[in-house]
């Protein structure tokens, strides 16, 4: 419940202190007195976005603060998960309007961020506006009545979560898909790459072997008559290489006997000898093996021919083609595994289309039995307030448009699978019709305040504000709405902004708004009336201005009948 507002330099609002008490608390006062700057002061602490044309002039900052008394358990133990300690049973919400344009809240003294200052607030105050018969006249809003009315709310955020992971997967394949399907047109590529390189059978130095052994062949004539010459220089002629060595060998061991260095020149000469016989065999070798062979000769050529061409073409050296194969290779394996993640996607979307359908069917039925339990509840209303035959329709329609489901069977939206629109007969035989072809003014402001007392009926949050609802509404339908007020104050505190006195009869607590002059400048104070304060201000509400004693006696007459009958205290 909400005990206390405290409200400083907002628009014409110095200082003031409001002090609200159980039941039907009523504010009335002159237009533009400030009464809608107070409750626009309760929406700051409900989340509203502020402008700095808030401050009062000379001021730097607006506050408002509200001290609400939490009976709730579930709202004082939410308060201790996130770290607000509650006092006793009291919550206090503070904002802080700054002219620098950044803003301040505080929970219980704690600062916080608006959200959550903004979350415990909706716990405690539902605001229901005098501009929102047109969420009637729109039915893309009768869906959120339908769902608020019968606290369908939960349904409706597990719905939420579904439908975010289902859009959520859905994006994923949709880029999974667009992938696949760019690996898929280059996968073709990619083999056919993979396996020109790989039918090459390339390793590294081929290349520069075959250029040696094509230089090879393509002089081998004279390189057998060097090696040729080569062996007759060493070996074959008379006077060789060789010959003078193993001579010049003999003299240096004869004469070692002499000196020992001649020994030690013999074993210098002795390993030459060894080199040169090895030089010589490897000279014969090389002679007996190169021949002219035309046909290798060509083979080597194509073959060069083949890794130069692969070279060309891309642009690499054999490593290179080499390392390419490897990357090729590897994204043809993580093309399979694309493939695989593909179907895996698919599966879970699957998985996550069929529950989705699940919670959409149940929401379906939830929303239906809620639907016949409104129509009930505005027929019995609108009897309540002189329509003698009304007939509600609750339709709940599958959607017309949205994404599709079950191959097609249903679409979707972040709402469910429904449409919902209210259809509306105020006379008997006639079908029920949308309720923006009901042309009399009259007669949709009788709907919009049998829906509320319905909806205000079914609202668990503890404090309701109602703000000007009886705009363009009077006589017998006035004093209906003053009496269904009453009754939803018997199960809620409510805060009702009204102009008419009708309504305002029925209170238990009635408030004052009214401007003042302070100091040269004009302020707005809030007063509690008693009875004779009460008559007063419902004898102007009556007759304006100048009120008479005819007006007086009317007023007296308002408050107490509704006393007699059990509403006003």
């Amino acid at each position: 419940m909400l005990e206390l507002v405290h409200i400083s330099n907002l628009a014409i609002i110095e200082d003031l202190t409001v002090e609200f008490a159980p039941g039907f608390n009523v504010l009335t006062g002159e237009t533009g007195a400030g009464k809608s700057i107070l409750i626009g002061a309760i929406q700051l602490l409900l989340g509203a976005k502020a402008s700095m044309d808030l401050i009062r002039q000379g001021a730097d900052e607006a506050q408002v603060e509200a001290l609400f008394r939490v009976e709730d358990a579930k709202t004082r133990e939410e308060m201790l998960k996130r770290g607000i300690q509650p006092h006793q049973e009291e919550l206090i919400l503070r904002r802080v309007v700054l002219r620098s344009g950044k803003g301040k809240a505080y929970v219980n003294g704690q600062l916080s961020p608006i959200s959550l200052m903004a979350h415990f607030g909706r716990c405690q105050v539902n605001i229901y506006g005098q501009h929102e018969h047109q969420d009637l006249l729109q039915p893309e809003r009768h869906l959120d009545l339908l769902d608020e009315h019968g606290r369908l709310m939960g349904l409706r955020r597990s719905w939420e979560e579904k439908w975010k992971e289902f859009v959520e997967l859905r994006s994923l394949l949709a880029k999974a898909e667009a992938s696949a399907e760019e690996m898929q047109m280059k996968r073709e590529l990619w083999e056919f790459q993979l396996k020109e390189i790989a039918d090459a059978r390339l390793s590294p130095g081929e290349e520069e072997a075959l250029d040696e052994e094509m230089r090879i062949l393509a002089n081998s004539q004279r390189i057998r008559e060097i090696l040729m010459r080569c062996e007759d220089s060493l070996y074959g002629e008379r006077g060789s290489a060789l010959e003078r060595l193993q001579m010049a060998l003999r003299e240096m061991r004869e004469a070692s006997r002499f000196a020992s260095f001649m020994g030690e020149i013999a074993e210098s000469l002795e390993v030459i000898k060894v080199q040169l016989e090895e030089t010589l065999r490897n000279v014969r070798s090389h002679c007996k093996e190169i021949n002219w062979d035309p046909q290798r000769l060509l083979a080597i050529e194509e073959r060069l021919e083949t890794i130069r061409r692969l070279k060309r073409k891309y642009r690499l050296d054999v490593p290179g083609l080499l390392g390419l194969a490897e990357e090729l290779q590897t994204r043809l394996l993580q093309w399979e595994s694309a493939q695989e993640a593909l179907e895996k996607i698919r599966e879970r979307l699957r998985a996550k289309e069929e529950e989705l359908v699940l919670a959409g069917e149940n929401l379906r039925s939830e929303r239906m039995k809620a639907g016949a339990l409104l129509a009930r509840g505005v027929e019995r209303e609108l009897r309540d307030l002189g329509v003698e035959h009304p007939r509600l329709e609750v339709s709940v329609k599958p959607l017309q448009e949205g994404i599709p489901l079950a191959e097609g069977k249903w679409l979707a939206d972040p709402r469910g699978m429904d449409q919902v629109e209210f259809l509306l007969s105020m006379n008997l035989g006639e079908e029920p019709r949308p309720l923006w072809r009901i042309a009399s003014g009259g007669e949709l402001s009788r709907i919009m305040l049998a829906m509320k007392k319905v909806l205000a009926d079914a609202d668990r949050v503890p404090t309701l504000i109602f703000d000007e609802i009886d705009s363009g509404i009077g006589g017998g339908v006035a004093r209906a709405l003053g009496e269904k007020l009453a009754h939803i104050a018997r199960s809620h505190q409510v805060l009702c902004v009204t102009h008419l006195p009708q309504v305002a009869c029925f209170a238990d607590h009635h408030l004052r708004v009214s401007k003042r002059v302070k100091g040269g400048r004009t302020v707005t104070v809030v007063e509690p009336l008693d009875m004779d304060e009460r008559i007063e201000e419902l004898s102007r509400m009556l007759g304006g201005k100048g009120t008479s004693s005819k007006a007086r006696e009317h007023a007296k007459e308002l408050l107490e009948r509704a006393r007699g009958e059990g509403w006003a205290s």
